[in-house]
Order: structure tokens, then C-alpha cells, then sequence
């Protein structure tokens, strides 16, 4: 169940950035979502986070695939209120279908009613070399 919850949620986030919509993209995460991407100071809100999407789709990314490779094997007795982890994998391309990146993530869901998740805490580095 878990599972199947959370590989639908990450095809709507790559749906949302397909359709450009960061608001709707913000509505997958918690009201108090904590986001920690590369580069950047930790984005703490919905609203933080939404203003922070939009500026990923300003950047060119047209499309993201999000693959599970590790899911909370207690993910599917979690009760309304707690928490499970999913460690995965990203690629981002342009309109071109070109990768503009490539990279790893972690994602603590909270299981907001029964048969609802959010993204609580998300953490997420690219692979590609830092730059000096």
C-alpha cells in the first residue's frame, strides 16, 4: 500500500513539473515541510517551497523522474500522524528531453489521513561534481 502511495505521489511530481505548476507541486509537501536542497539554505514551509519550484521550472527543467530505491520496510503500519522514509533516485531534463541532472534523494512521507501522504522532509543532492 505504502508503496503504491508513494510511486503515485513521486509520478505527480513529476506531473507538476511537467505542467508547470508549483503550487501544485507545493500541495504534494506538508504545511510544514522541511526541504533541503543542494545549494541552498533549508527551505522551511509550503510557501517556501513553492516559490523555490518555481523558480526550479524558470530554470528550463520540463519533466522529472523519481525512482524508489529503497522504501521503510515499517512503511505500511505507520499510523495517521507518523512517518516512513523513502530513499530514491531524480533525473530532470529540459523541454528538449536533454538531462539537465541527474541525483539522489531522501524523503521523509507523513501519512496525513488514511491513505494520504505528503512529503515532510526532503533532502536532495545532484551527482553531478561540486563546483569550485
Amino acid at each position: 500500500m505504502a508503496a503504491s502511495l508513494v510511486n503515485e505521489a513521486n509520478e505527480k511530481w513529476g506531473q507538476m513539473i511537467r505542467d508547470k505548476n508549483a503550487k501544485g507541486l507545493a500541495a504534494l509537501y506538508t504545511e510544514d515541510t522541511q526541504v533541503l536542497p543542494t545549494g541552498s539554505p533549508p527551505l522551511i514551509g509550503r510557501a517556501a517551497f513553492e516559490k523555490f519550484a518555481e523558480g526550479v521550472i524558470a530554470s528550463g527543467i520540463s519533466n522529472a523522474k523519481l525512482l524508489t530505491a529503497l522504501l521503510d520496510p515499517t512503511a505500511d503500519s505507520v499510523p495517521v500522524g507518523g512517518t516512513f522514509w523513502e530513499r530514491g533516485n531524480y533525473t530532470f531534463y529540459n523541454d528538449t528531453g536533454a538531462v539537465m541532472d541527474v541525483g539522489k534523494f531522501v524523503v521523509i512521507w507523513k501519512k496525513v489521513a488514511p491513505g494520504n501522504i505528503q512529503l515532510y522532509i526532503d533532502i536532495f543532492n545532484s551527482n553531478n561534481a561540486f563546483k569550485q
